[in-house]
């Protein structure tokens, strides 16, 4: 009995590498739509779609759905490329850029930014040097990392007023871009107040002074020693603590840079000529104590005490810190003197 030979139909794509006799659909085929993908199709049978601008950016994967996508991309900068994390879309509300503590980046803001994303845009830039950002030539000042910041407003197309947040040497960062920018600067709110005495300036500098590396990695167990003791606790486990570890590494020799431009930067961290409404966010970490100080040079601002939050806290009580920020930036008059 004879056996009847099957026929392949021939593939409807137009590609000019595909092999005309696979089956459609079949791995084989290359026509990505007869295989159920809905991605821009080079076939010249369909029509070239116009790709968001934000596509092809990484997600960074949240666990509630409702809260905004994080998407990273860079930007030109002064010393080269920055690297930002963005949620959210321009609103009426202003934008909210938030600058992180030394040696991190601006992942330490992932969650809350998704979370601020949702009425606003959010970004979190990574300090020159820091995070994916491109490394200065020379040891900055705080007023170089303010000059790159100005640069991220700019670079995204941002004319309008605009809202800040800083963490530790961020904090230094967002009152020197608000006296830069006085106009543009509508609100800030500061996470800390490095507020140090002569003394204590010297002795920071000798605590977060280069260490060269050992061929036995003691300098990164002493790095490890120390993150530990800042960051465990008040709602942040051990876990992740050690997820929060390895962006503390990516200054890589130069990570000390940050904690020499903060300790170098003007006593009173140019307070008394910011003359934006201030929040100051007073957890309990390791300037808790220091903080208090600013009182005396506020000029429109208030400290709210959170000793129960310490470092982490972004992530172990995200929605509270939001619904504070909220509070402070969505309100009509922040401080009535």
């Amino acid at each position: 009995m004879r056996r009847r030979s099957r026929q392949r139909r021939a593939c409807p794509s137009s590609l000019p590498t595909c092999r005309g006799s696979a089956r459609p659909g079949s791995p084989r085929c290359r026509d990505r739509t007869a295989r159920g993908f809905r991605p821009y199709s080079r076939c010249r049978s369909r029509p070239e779609r116009v790709v968001p601008l934000t596509e092809g950016m990484p997600l960074l994967k949240t666990s509630d759905h409702n809260v905004a996508t994080v998407r990273r991309r860079y930007v030109d900068g002064p010393f080269g490329q920055m690297h930002l994390r963005v949620a959210g879309t321009p609103s009426d509300r202003p934008p909210l850029f938030c600058f992180h503590m030394s040696p991190m980046s601006g992942r330490i803001f992932e969650n809350f930014i998704a979370e601020m994303g949702r009425d606003r845009l959010a970004v979190a830039v990574d300090t020159p040097g820091f995070g994916m950002s491109d490394r200065p030539a020379e040891p900055p000042e705080i007023a170089d990392y303010a000059r790159a910041m100005a640069a991220v407003v700019d670079a995204l197309g941002i004319d309008g007023p605009v809202d800040l947040m800083g963490y530790h040497t961020g904090a230094l960062i967002s009152c020197d871009l608000a006296r830069l920018r006085p106009q543009q600067v509508r609100r800030v709110i500061l996470v800390s107040a490095p507020l140090l005495t002569d003394a204590e300036r010297a002795d920071m500098r000798e605590l977060y002074r280069e260490v060269p590396p050992s061929l036995d990695g003691e300098h990164l167990m002493k790095r490890w020693r120390g993150f530990v003791h800042h960051n465990l606790g008040r709602g942040v486990d051990l876990a992740a603590v050690a997820e929060m570890f390895p962006d503390g590494l990516l200054g890589r020799t130069k990570a000390w840079w940050g904690h020499r431009a903060a300790f170098n930067h003007q006593p009173d961290m140019g307070l008394p000529d910011v003359r934006q409404p201030v929040l100051i966010i007073n957890p309990g970490d390791d300037l808790q104590h220091y903080t208090p100080r600013a009182k005396a040079y506020l000029v429109d601002g208030r400290i709210v005490d959170k000793p129960e939050w310490g470092h982490g806290f972004l992530d172990a009580a995200t929605s509270d810190a939001a619904a504070l920020a909220r509070s402070f930036l969505d309100g009509p008059v922040p401080f009535e003197n």
